[in-house]
């Protein structure tokens, strides 16, 4: 077999929970635990699961391989379930005719190491942790809310609806308004008109599909909509960057702050890329929803962590990155505080021991914002550092050795 290149293809890497329904599984697991999930998917393998929230979506995406020699899309199982009880998810991708070929299967390790091999483009998955992991890393990435009661079956067109600033274009002007409100964000929007907007996380994805597009919009398998809080003055910007872009939006609206929710229903939506939770939350009990998380460490700081395990860098500097990675700016006042704790806590432990304690810590990085932890008990002052320092200090006795642990 030869090698298979994934250049210039869109990679798609989706949870088994974002493609399939299985919310009952989820219950077992909640419940009854490991074992109990195990055996559950074990004595249900023959049991076609039913379509999720991405599953329209993933189906679409991959007809779209049927219209040329070369394929366009590639569409990655990814999931930490350990690869003996994925047989019920691989059965059920055969069962529904779906030509996903390739799956990583971690066995409860993170997926985001393996998100550059796969070189994946848009990351769709029910684990924040996971989606908030991809989205440091510069992947357009997407949390999936649960199916809604009435989940469409897959169309031979596939809707795409976008929101505009955060999603298709960068946070620039949602700064504005933030910082200043709504005067100051459309004063600013007019003196720009002209100014194209910056890239936002699924800027590349937008183009990947409007190069799928078909001439004609009403042949097209893909048809795509842009579902903005913006109005008028703010809707020439938009407009002439999409222009500048050289893509096609086949339908826009500018509701300047009117419900989303029945306009994503009346336009069919298969998929609804937002970064507002309040829309999301609304959104999804209408049509397939996904909340677009934005990186909340640097772009290559998840990079170097992995750099510095494959280098077989020492535990404590792997320790320090990860707290760099968490503190940014605070980490220099506070570098030789963090190396005395590490002296005093975990330098003696066995090896396996902190390996556990260093993975769990860089996967609750990974999932928290930068100074949202929650505060601990008897951490003094509240601060981004002293919050950290509470964290280091509970992760430590859930992984502390004890004369019986091998660890």
């Amino acid at each position: 077999m030869g090698l298979y290149d994934l250049s210039g293809l869109l990679v798609v890497g989706i949870s088994s929970r974002a493609l399939f329904e299985l919310a009952d599984e989820d219950k077992v697991f909640n419940t009854k635990g490991l074992q109990s999930f195990i055996d559950c998917q074990r004595e249900r393998e023959d049991q076609v699961l039913r379509p999720g929230a991405a599953f329209a979506l993933v189906k679409g995406l991959l007809e779209l391989n049927s219209e040329s020699d070369r394929p366009k899309v590639e569409v990655i199982l990814m999931s930490k379930n350990h690869p003996d009880v994925s047989l019920r998810v691989f059965n059920s991708i055969d069962a529904h005719g779906l030509r996903m070929t390739r799956a990583a299967l971690t066995g409860g390790a993170p997926l985001g190491p393996y998100l550059a091999a796969f070189k994946v483009g848009l990351f769709l998955s029910q684990s924040a942790g996971d989606v908030q992991s991809a989205a440091n890393q510069g992947v357009a990435a997407g949390l999936i809310y649960s199916p809604p009661p009435e989940l469409q079956a897959a169309p031979g067109q596939i809707k795409i609806a976008f929101d505009g600033d955060c999603v298709i274009f960068s946070n620039e002007a949602q700064k504005i308004y933030e910082e200043n409100g709504i005067e100051a964000f459309c004063q600013y929007e007019r003196a720009n008109a002209r100014k194209e907007l910056p890239d936002g996380p699924f800027a590349k994805v937008l183009r990947f599909l409007c190069e799928a597009q078909s001439p004609d919009p009403a042949t097209s398998r893909v048809r795509i909509a842009l579902v903005t809080d913006r109005n008028m003055p703010a809707h020439e910007r938009v407009i002439r960057t999409l222009r500048a872009w050289n893509v096609r939006i086949d339908e826009a609206f500018f509701l300047g702050g009117i419900p989303k929710t029945d306009v994503l229903k009346a336009f069919g939506a298969n998929m609804f890329f937002d970064d507002k939770k309040e829309y999301c939350d609304l959104a999804a009990e209408k049509v397939p929803t996904s909340l677009v998380l934005q990186p909340t460490i640097p772009a290559n700081a998840e990079v170097l962590i992995r750099l510095a395990r494959s280098n077989d860098v020492k535990p404590e500097q792997r320790f320090l990155l990860i707290c760099k990675t968490h503190l940014k700016r605070d980490f220099p006042s506070s570098e030789d505080d963090l190396k005395e704790w590490y002296r005093l806590n975990i330098r003696d432990w066995p090896e396996a021991s902190q390996s556990s304690f260093l993975d769990e810590f860089e996967q609750s990085v990974a999932a928290t914002p930068s100074g949202s932890a929650r505060r601990a008990a008897n951490s003094g002052e509240d601060t981004s550092t002293n919050r950290l320092f509470g964290f280091l200090d509970n992760l430590a006795l859930k992984y502390q050795p004890t004369s019986e642990d091998p660890r």
